[in-house]
């Protein structure tokens, strides 16, 4: 029966991942908002989790049955079917995030009610429940990017996870109550004090807090190191669950007394606190030392070094994780709790309501205020709190020897705040100079360190949304070279003071090729540093723009840093710029006004979020915000080899993104490029070509950059299978 019992939570949890995972893909693509509407869905589904620990509570011993579960995971199955249909009709009727989000709500205090209800009819030790809960979690996670890397649709992930519900509900239906359980007597709330049981309720939730923060946190952290792409991000989730799993496994192969338990509580917190606080520091310098040394001790390709960089690093939220899930059976092993107990539900209540704020608390405020590495600071401050509590509770607060691990807590701290600009600006330093030591000594080594800070300096800031990192690299009178200013986003180049015209003249050599007449109104999509703004302003100076920025850090440092309100020469405050900060994918979808031109400026699509701004919902909005006769000019993200005198594309993209502006309506896309590749495409659907003449009239245009591109993609066939669908 253990078996049994270990396969259903585990089932449960695989099953709760992926409803949570893809209801924020439905509310995402419905409503915009990126990442802060990913955030409020999981905030409200974590929420619901903790309610249902609540509610379980409050239901009659006689009707806590098998067949009550049965009924929770058929209506679980039965209404995730549903969810479609339900996300069509709030699209047709415009709703809001309310009813958007009430799914979230209902599924998430269903799912909360499984792990209550598995503990109570068991009778097995909750470490083993949340061990294979936890495991449940893993292969979501891990399993979810890889089917959407597969381009699996929505609708048959959400079919086939209904299926499992709905299975499970089947078999519960059917399943035998134990003969021999009779009627179960719950332990009375006077069995144990209190105020101990308060404590451990704060406890718990203190507790669970500070090691989701650490797990936000890292995450965050290590995917600005590494890369923004789908698969790291799954991996640091994924292996600080894994963790979690072991650590709930392994925590009661020894029986232990409630002070042993207290006793072990007290060193694991000590460990989460020391590793914790060096994370960032580490993570800065050990990331440049892989860039420092590759091509000499490390020589994989691109794609290994990112992908052996993430599976590394992940080994730090495994480890918290191992650690963090030892933490609630130890207080269950404190308290003598078992599902006898009423109390055990509260704390596991606890617990979940601790992840849930940790998210909402890292996500929005913490990490845009403090940065996500000196966030770490604070959250081992919060956890030190809880260990002196811990010690104190002991009654070992004052012996000298106790404070020897909080003393390795302070250490850690001091070490993090003191070294980490360094470690930071070394990472930084050593991967945009692109230099590598190529001698393994250290006078080679010292020489490649040298020649990374004459390079130039790199300073990172750390919005809500992304990584701006501003690099200015120093000018040399022998080599001829000029000082320069380069701006990248979560890694990617933006521009570079030395060649933006190149970019931006293109687009605009394009647009003023393209049009029938002057525009009128012009809508630009990204493009906060303002650069593209000011160049359309030049060539047309009576247009009117609206320009939208999900990044209101972005628009302040345009309006506000001399080297970039030096080259957009205050565009972003012009009269004849609107500046809307929002999403852009929100605002397509739901603007009445009509554009003449529309031009698109993103990062290209590293990731979930990203990828809906090249999507076919996305592109069915700009043609929705096109004038008749309007042109829109799409940034495209197109690699080519260059050899000799012959251009090949090299992206398995182009067919993707073809296909997908092919099926929202444009049957005649138009490339050029190729060193800046572009998209043009014309809502009436006109051939469009590069009109040279009129091309002469733009300032920094380059003509090289305009070629027409359609004979090296070669006559693709379109397959709605190719298709980037949101929804």
């Amino acid at each position: 029966m253990l078996f049994f019992f270990v396969l259903l939570s585990f089932c449960f949890a695989f099953a709760g991942i992926w409803n949570e995972y893809l209801l924020a893909q439905y509310i995402n693509g419905l409503l915009g908002g990126g990442y802060q509407v990913v955030f409020f869905t999981f905030t409200v589904f974590a929420a619901s989790l903790g309610l249902g620990s609540i509610i379980f509570n409050f239901i009659p011993h006689r009707i806590r049955t098998w067949r009550t579960l049965a009924g929770v995971q058929i209506f679980v199955g039965f209404f995730s079917l549903m969810i479609p249909r339900y996300f069509e009709l709030l699209s047709s009727q415009g709703a809001g995030l309310f009813l958007a989000l009430m799914p979230a709500a209902v599924l998430g205090a269903a799912t909360g009610l499984e792990i209550p209800f598995l503990y109570y009819k068991s009778r097995i030790a909750i470490s083993k429940i949340l061990a294979s809960d936890y495991l449940g979690m893993f292969l979501g996670i891990i399993l979810y990017p890889i089917m959407v890397s597969a381009r699996f649709q929505i609708r048959g992930m959400i079919i086939f996870n209904s299926l499992i519900s709905l299975f499970l509900g089947i078999l519960l239906f059917f399943f035998r109550e134990p003969v021999s359980e009779g009627p179960r007597v719950l332990k009375s709330e006077a069995s144990l004090p209190r105020s101990p049981f308060a404590a451990a309720c704060v406890l718990a939730f203190v507790l669970s807090f500070c090691s989701f923060a650490y797990q936000n946190l890292a995450g965050k952290l290590i995917v600005s190191v590494v890369g923004e792409n789908l698969f790291t991000q799954s991996y640091v989730l994924g292996f600080f669950i894994f963790g979690m799993a072991f650590g709930a496994f392994i925590v009661d192969r020894k029986k232990r007394t409630a002070e042993e338990s207290f006793s072990r509580l007290a060193l694991v917190e000590t460990w989460i606190c020391v590793i914790s606080a060096t994370i960032p520091l580490v993570v800065y310098f050990a990331a440049g030392s892989f860039f420092l040394f590759e091509g000499t001790l490390i020589v994989l390709s691109e794609n290994a070094l990112v992908m052996s960089m993430s599976l590394i690093f992940s080994l730090f939220t495994m480890l918290i994780g191992a650690l963090t899930g030892m933490e609630l059976p130890l207080l269950f092993g404190w308290l003598n709790l078992s599902s006898e107990d009423r109390r055990s539900f509260w704390l596991i209540a606890a617990n979940y309501s601790a992840a849930l704020v940790a998210g909402a608390f890292c996500a929005f405020y913490l990490a845009s205020l403090l940065g996500h590495s000196y966030s770490f600071v604070l959250i081992v401050a919060i956890n030190l709190m809880a260990l002196l509590y811990i010690q104190a509770k002991r009654g070992l607060l004052l012996k000298l020897k106790e404070f020897t691990p909080i003393g390795l807590v302070v250490v850690a701290v001091f070490l993090n705040t003191r070294y980490l600009n360094a470690s930071r600006n070394f990472f930084l330093d050593v991967y945009y100079s692109k230099f590598s030591t190529v001698e393994l000594s250290w006078p080679g080594i010292k020489n490649t360190l040298k020649a990374v800070q004459y390079e130039g300096r790199t300073s990172r800031i750390e919005s809500f949304y992304q990584n701006i990192d501003l690099r200015s690299t120093y000018g040399s009178a022998v080599e001829g070279r000029e000082e320069s200013f380069a701006l990248f986003l979560n890694k990617q180049p933006q521009f570079d003071s030395l060649i933006y015209q190149n970019y931006h003249g293109s687009m605009v050599a394009a647009a003023k090729s393209f049009l029938l007449e002057k525009p009128q109104k012009v809508l630009v999509l990204g493009a906060g540093d303002g650069l593209l703004a000011r160049a359309m302003l030049d060539v047309f100076p009576t247009l009117q723009m609206t320009l939208v920025e999900i990044d209101p850090e972005m628009i302040r440092l345009s309006q506000e840093m001399l080297p970039i309100s030096s080259l957009n020469l205050g565009s972003l405050s012009d009269p004849r710029v609107r500046v809307v900060i929002g999403d852009a994918y929100s605002y397509v979808r739901t603007t009445s006004e009509q554009f003449d031109l529309v031009l698109v400026d993103f990062p290209y699509p590293t990731n979930i979020d990203l990828s809906r701004l090249y999507s076919f919902e996305f592109y069915s909005g700009v043609r929705r915000v096109l004038s008749a006769s309007g042109v829109a000019i799409l940034d495209a993200p197109i690699n080519f080899d260059f050899a000799g005198d012959t251009v090949t594309h090299r992206s398995p993209v182009v067919r993707q993104l073809l296909a997908t502006l092919y099926y929202a309506g444009f049957k005649e896309p138009f490339c050029f490029g190729p060193f800046d590749p572009f998209i043009a495409i014309a809502k009436d659907n006109r051939k469009l070509q590069i009109d040279f003449e009129k091309t002469r009239e733009v300032k920094n245009s380059i003509f090289v950059n305009l070629r027409d591109l359609h004979h090296l993609i070669g006559d693709i066939q379109f397959n709605q299978e190719d298709v980037n669908y949101v929804l």
